[in-house]
């Protein structure tokens, strides 16, 4: 398999996503992002495509790999989704200063930041983001496309389902569920489950009023 990567997105997690690629041994082909012009310069790359067409021509099965470096996790799943299906090579990033056990398992698509932790028999599925500094205890499972902002701290057997976003510094004691397509706020503490869509923030948290 192809070193060289195409990392899809460069607003500021695309970006974070190159860097940990580098870190971890892959070298940047370029950026495909539809808010750049094609060759602009962004952090020493280039931008090599615009559209999906553009991104073919860039990244073909066994040629480079294809990363979503983009942080809406609806967008992310549908993209990632996409590429799956066309074939295209799709890494798991682990930046080199994570702690990821060696019986934790992480999904292709995902990417681990660094000074991130994933503890033992921690299930993190396909497309996932785990951001810096966050902390994934001991047989937590974490669903497709979930997004996990810097500084969280998850405690043991906590299960958080597809797309749901937890924002940055949000911690959750053990035992807890997390529904589908929930947001955390950041700082809160989550000491019971929540629905799926469900909205919450707060020390313990709370229910948001939509």
């Amino acid at each position: 398999m192809s070193k060289h990567i195409v990392i899809v997105g460069a607003g500021g997690h695309g970006r974070v996503c190159a860097d940990t690629a580098e870190a971890s041994g892959l070298t940047i082909h370029g950026f495909a992002d539809d808010n750049h012009e094609l060759g602009e310069a962004i952090n020493g790359h280039q931008c090599v495509a615009n559209t999906f067409e553009d991104i073919k021509e860039h990244c073909q099965p066994g040629y480079r790999m294809f990363f979503v470096g983009i942080g809406d996790n609806v967008l992310r799943q549908k993209i990632y989704t996409m590429a799956k299906e066309l074939g295209y090579d799709i890494p798991l990033i682990i930046h080199p200063n994570a702690t990821v056990s060696r019986h934790a398992t992480v999904g292709l698509g995902s990417i681990v930041m660094t000074g991130a932790v994933i503890n033992a028999n921690a299930s993190v599925a396909e497309g996932c983001i785990v951001s810096a500094g966050s902390s994934i205890d001991h047989d937590c499972e974490i669903a497709d496309c979930v997004q996990l902002s810097p500084g969280v701290t998850i405690a043991g057997g906590v299960t958080i389902g597809a797309r749901s976003f937890i924002g940055t510094g949000a911690s959750i004691i053990p035992g807890v569920t997390i529904g589908e397509d929930c947001l955390v706020g950041a700082g809160a503490a989550v000491t019971k489950d929540i629905e799926s869509g469900g909205r919450v923030a707060g020390v313990p948290a709370r229910p948001i009023r939509k």
